[in-house]
């Protein structure tokens, strides 16, 4: 296929009907821009269950790529091979809807700053199953930013990056496999190539929205989830004398931290507080990591939907 200026990178495993609905959101949004558009689906289950999406029923110009081996990281990376010689990548994730004007967002605001990455805001749009304290905690809403303001680093569900920044380094300086079970595999590489100069900024008008599945809608998930997000916390943290010590002290002082004030906010307001609650998880997942190496969401042993 030729290559286009704009390639979209969609990791995907065993999606298919959430596939579609992204699929048909994209393309609506890149009919909005005027840059030739190429989307990039990558099935990460061994038995291709997305080909058949892919190859007979979509008619945009789409490239598949059936990459089985286990890992976020490595799915992430095969597509990325793919859009060799396009201007900008841009990373959704497969769970996904994006809004009409989503990539024209991203583009405005990459050629007002020349950012070298462009993240967007991922708008979690909850259950009517879901528990009347999870809604009113705020804990499944992101944080927002003012339009076109600096990021420390970003996250691979709503992303545009210069493709320079993975030509000019070797694929080895690419996502990280060793995060690949764990996750954080994004906010490592953001951090890392921030640090080497990249600046990233915020687009806050390329809305993307998220629907949350029943199963994710628990306070038992969203405590793996912080937990498995503090364990990666710890393992970004840099280089610490008496590391391991370091972790368990710090992690226990964020479970005291979120404790006292989820205590106090509820006696205020009655409502757990999302800020506390992910501290509280956060620094347990932090002392996971500094003991045992922290969650491991995305083994295969059984059947998962993390991508």
């Amino acid at each position: 296929m030729d290559n286009s200026p704009i390639s979209i990178l969609v990791a995907t495993f065993r999606r298919a009907d959430k596939l579609r609905l992204l699929l048909q959101s994209l393309e609506r949004a890149t009919q909005m821009v005027a840059e030739k558009c190429k989307i990039i689906v990558v099935d990460n289950d061994p038995a291709g269950t997305a080909r058949s999406i892919c190859l007979e029923e979509w008619q945009v110009e789409l490239e598949y790529l059936h990459q089985p081996i286990p890992g976020i990281a490595a799915t992430r990376n095969a597509g990325i091979a793919a859009a060799a010689g396009s201007e900008f990548v841009v990373f959704v994730d497969d769970d996904e809807v994006v809004h009409n004007m989503w990539l024209n967002e991203l583009l405005r605001v990459q050629r007002a700053t020349g950012a070298d990455m462009v993240a967007g805001p991922v708008h979690a749009v909850l259950p009517p199953t879901a528990p009347r304290s999870l809604r009113e905690s705020g804990v499944f809403e992101r944080e927002t930013r003012k339009d076109e303001a600096a990021v420390m680093e970003a996250g691979t569900g709503n992303l545009l990056a210069r493709y320079s920044l993975f030509s000019f380094r070797s694929k080895e300086k690419w996502f990280q496999e060793e995060f690949s079970l764990s996750g954080g595999e994004d906010a490592e590489l953001t951090r890392r190539f921030r640090e080497e100069g990249a600046r990233i900024v915020w687009a806050a008008n390329a809305h993307i929205w998220e629907p949350v599945p029943p199963k994710r809608a628990t306070w038992l998930w969203v405590s793996r989830r912080y937990r498995r997000i503090g364990a990666v916390d710890f393992r970004l943290s840099g280089q610490v004398r008496l590391k391991k010590t370091w972790g368990v002290a710090t992690g226990f002082l964020r479970i005291v931290s979120g404790c006292t004030s989820f205590a106090l906010r509820y006696l205020l307001t009655f409502k757990p507080d999302a800020a506390s609650v992910k501290r509280l998880f956060r620094g347990v997942g932090f002392i996971e990591g500094a003991t045992t190496g922290g969650r491991r969401e995305y083994k295969r042993h059984k059947i998962v939907d993390e991508l």
